[in-house]
């Protein structure tokens, strides 16, 4: 079963469902790809763009999200959805930073994220469980975490029921970042991630900024795409640059197989 990531640009609304072929390109492209993969995965924040400007802009893009994904679900019934990660509150009304899991209309699973970094601070709680579903087509397991979630100490360690684990994330830009730099984190945090858990990994990042403003009011950050899928001796492959947007697409089997389609606006 194939299994797909989707480095996004979140400068933009998310595209209608409804859209008529032709209308749109993101979701031509979308529509196009989903169909042919069992796990589709969106990047933390995913449907953020730069016409928030507003705390409150943020709620509410969120909610209008995770309907989005519901019907994004029953429109390809066969995948399962990723929702990357969107902001809600839980039964107590604290804001979480959570990603929702679909299939066929149906909730698989809503996870939180349990380590906050940068500006969550302060505005979102922190979630403490771990996060996993079955698959309905395969029956393996699957494993959430979302960003910085990969730093906890033995994180890796608890996920070894998983098969597979899906990280959505948005990573700030890094001045003077060298590609060996990029490569060493890429090594010790998710091969080694891996290694530890024994499950591929598939990191799937935003790329653009946050919004007009941030969550505190402070200019948003500029992210860069670093996507992957690694496996405990190999990172099978990554996207070719930081601000690339596309699909990195896994083929299971004994001899698995990465491609790479790019997106373009």
């Amino acid at each position: 079963m194939n299994i797909q990531l989707f480095q996004r640009n979140i400068e933009y609304p998310l595209p209608d469902i409804s859209t008529s072929p032709g209308e749109n390109q993101e979701w031509d492209f979308l529509s196009k790809n989903i169909p042919s993969s069992g796990t589709f995965i969106f990047p933390e924040y995913f449907a953020f763009h730069n016409k928030l400007s507003s705390r409150e802009d943020f709620f509410r893009e969120s909610h209008k999200a995770v309907q989005w994904l519901r019907e994004l679900s029953q429109r390809f019934p066969k995948t399962v959805i990723i929702g990357g990660s969107i902001i809600d509150q839980d039964i107590n009304g604290n804001y979480k930073n959570s990603s929702h899991v679909y299939h066929n209309g149906n909730l698989l699973l809503r996870y939180e994220k349990r380590r906050l970094y940068g500006k969550e601070t302060g505005i979102l709680s922190e979630g403490d469980q771990d996060g996993f579903f079955v698959h309905p087509q395969d029956q393996s397991t699957w494993g959430v975490l979302i960003c910085a979630d990969v730093f906890i100490p033995d994180v890796f360690s608890r996920y070894k029921k998983a098969d597979f684990i899906a990280i959505p994330t948005s990573s700030p830009f890094r001045e003077n970042d060298t590609r060996e730099e990029q490569e060493k984190r890429d090594t010790d945090i998710f091969q080694n991630g891996s290694k530890r858990s024994g499950a591929i990994l598939f990191k799937s990042c935003s790329v653009g900024s946050v919004g007009k403003n941030a969550l505190d009011g402070s200019p948003p950050p500029r992210l860069q795409g670093r996507s992957l899928i690694s496996g405990a001796d190999i990172i099978f492959c990554r996207t070719p640059s930081i601000h690339w947007e596309g699909i990195l697409e896994y083929k299971c089997g004994n001899n698995p197989e990465c491609m790479v389609r790019e997106f373009t606006r």
